[in-house]
Formats: structure tokens, sequence, C-alpha cells
């Protein structure tokens, strides 16, 4: 049987309504240092290759 260590949530800081979710689910806040990068779809279409 596979069991899950830690599952992950992330939003962005002002959607409360999500916030709440993972409250009511258990979850707690981490403050973590991190590097994100994101990318639109039609960026991605876009891209060169």
């Amino acid at each position: 049987m596979r069991t899950t260590e830690r599952v992950i949530a992330v939003t962005d800081t002002p959607n409360v309504r999500s916030i709440g979710v993972m409250r009511r689910l258990g979850m707690s806040f981490v403050p973590f240092d991190a590097t994100i990068y994101s990318m639109t779809g039609a960026a991605w279409q876009a891209r060169p290759r």
C-alpha cells in the first residue's frame, strides 16, 4: 500500500476562499522561499521551437 507523505496546496495570497478551504482541510501555513516560473498557454503555443 502506498502512502502520501505530504500534500501541498498553493494559491495566490489574495485568494481568501481557497485559503479558507485549505484551513478547513486542516492544512497549516508553511512559510518558504521559492523561485516560481510560469507561462501562459498562449505563450507556450507561441514559443520558438
